[in-house]
C-alpha cells in the first residue's frame, strides 16, 4: 500500500511540473539616487526588469515630500536609465516631524516609449527605501507611478 501511495505521488507531481512550468527569474536594472533629509542619509533604489530598460526614453523622477521643516539635500545621483539621468524634486508635506520621525512620501516614475507595449501592458516596478540606520523597506508598483509612505528616523 505505501508502495502504491509513493508512486501516485511521484506522479502527480511530475504532471503538476509539466502542466505549470518553472517560470524564469527576472533581471532587475536599478537607479539609486542618495539623499540626506536631516541628519539621516536614505538610499533611493528603483528598479525594473531589465527586459524594459531599452524603452526608457527620458530622466527617472524621484519626488521625496517631507515636512517642510526637514533639511533636504541630494547627496548622489547616477546616470539613471540609458544615460538620461535622474531627476530629484524635494516636496513640503506629510505634517511635522514628531519624536524624531520624518513622515516621508516617496513617488516615482519613468518614462517608458509606450508605444512599444503590448496593449494595457503595465512595466513593474519595485521601490527600495533604505536609512542608514534601518532595514530596506520595499514597496511595488509601475513604471507609470510607484509611491511609499514610511517614516524616516533622525540620527
Amino acid at each position: 500500500m505505501k508502495r502504491s501511495i509513493g508512486t501516485v505521488s511521484v506522479a502527480l507531481l511530475a504532471v503538476l511540473c509539466l502542466a505549470f512550468p518553472a517560470q524564469g527569474a527576472v533581471t532587475w536594472c536599478k537607479t539609486d539616487p542618495v539623499v540626506q533629509l536631516n541628519s539621516t542619509l536614505v538610499d533611493i533604489q528603483l528598479e525594473i526588469p531589465l527586459e524594459y530598460v531599452p524603452l526608457v526614453n527620458g530622466p527617472t523622477r524621484f519626488e521625496v515630500q517631507t515636512p517642510n521643516s526637514t533639511v533636504r539635500e541630494l547627496i548622489l545621483s547616477d546616470l539613471g536609465y540609458n544615460g538620461h539621468g535622474t531627476e530629484v524634486i524635494f516636496t513640503d508635506g506629510g505634517g511635522a516631524v514628531k519624536d524624531s520621525e520624518i513622515p516621508t512620501e516617496i513617488e516615482v516614475y519613468v518614462p517608458i516609449d509606450e508605444s512599444q507595449l503590448v496593449d494595457e501592458e503595465s512595466v513593474p516596478a519595485r521601490l527600495t527605501v533604505t536609512a542608514e540606520n534601518a532595514l530596506p523597506v520595499v514597496f511595488e508598483g509601475t513604471t507609470e507611478s510607484t509611491w511609499a509612505e514610511l517614516s524616516i528616523i533622525e540620527d
